[in-house]
């Protein structure tokens, strides 16, 4: 016998579809599982990025101890503006120069044939800035420790940039190795040349940062150090994590009371020591 009362076409479609309000709850699941793993996924990016920054200067701080071991114990030199022959040539800005985007001035350094002229590791993947008109990244983002090396270019002898405060000419000058740092990332606003000093005048001032270091690994920043081991070192204070603005510091960076024995006197303890 035929179904007498069969449904309508119309209640048929309704209970194999969607309802409105049900296709609202799915969206607004869908929206919070993506609200719980971008944040995730954000961590998992800059992790990698800490990683591969921190084998970057790695291999930066094992090309140093090379060039050591190949030059009687004598460290790299380490000259500021753009004197060739140091470690590393090429004066960076935000403007349009070329050494912003030149590969070739970070070989032609004294460091270049020790890094199998491998460009890349001088770069932290973090570090996106760009001149203004250029399209390509800024080829560097490390300093060297200015403390580290003689900074004087020829002709002279090697010489101290203060002279109760140690520079660090030879391997033994070091004490301890673990300690004291030689390349770091260098905030994008600060960095120019290869040479990094903390203080505007001499240690122990911790008022200015005169270079700032870069603040881009979630508050944290890349160094390697004298006996070969790199780390990320995280920031404590909230003024030493300074925004990039794409104007040069000229004056420095003034630094909060709280900040002196923190962050400031951390670089300060790992630039170098007193010599007496």
């Amino acid at each position: 016998m035929k179904d007498q009362h069969p449904k309508p076409a119309s209640r048929e479609k309704l209970e194999t579809g969607f309802t409105l309000i049900e296709l609202l709850v799915v969206i607004a699941i869908i929206a919070i599982l993506a609200g719980m793993l971008l944040p995730a996924l954000a961590k998992a990016k800059q992790k990698a990025q800490a990683i591969e920054c921190m084998n970057n200067s790695r291999q930066l701080a094992l090309a140093w101890l090379q060039y050591a071991a190949d030059n009687n114990d004598t460290c790299i030199d380490n000259y500021g503006a753009n004197q060739t022959n140091g470690w590393v040539e090429g004066v960076l800005n935000w403007g349009f120069t070329a050494d912003n985007i030149d590969r070739t001035k970070l070989t032609r350094g004294k460091l270049g044939p020790y890094t199998a002229k491998n460009v890349g590791i001088y770069h932290c993947p973090a570090d996106r800035s760009v001149g203004f008109g250029q399209t390509q990244e800024r080829v560097r983002s490390m300093s060297m420790n200015a403390f580290v090396g003689n900074p004087n270019p020829p002709p002279g002898t090697p010489s101290k940039l203060f002279p109760n405060w140690t520079q660090f000419i030879k391997m033994n000058d070091f004490r301890s190795p673990t300690s004291i740092f030689v390349f770091l990332d260098e905030h994008p606003d600060s960095i120019n040349d290869g040479w990094y000093i903390y203080c505007n005048t001499a240690p122990p001032e911790l008022s200015t940062w005169s270079d700032l270091p870069a603040s881009y690994h979630n508050g944290a920043a890349g160094f390697s150090f004298a006996d070969g081991h790199s780390e990320i070192h995280k920031w404590r204070d909230a003024s030493t994590k300074q925004p990039i603005k794409k104007t040069t510091y000229t004056t420095g960076v003034a630094v909060v009371p709280s900040n002196q024995t923190n962050d400031i006197g951390w670089v300060l303890r790992a630039s170098t020591t007193p010599t007496n």
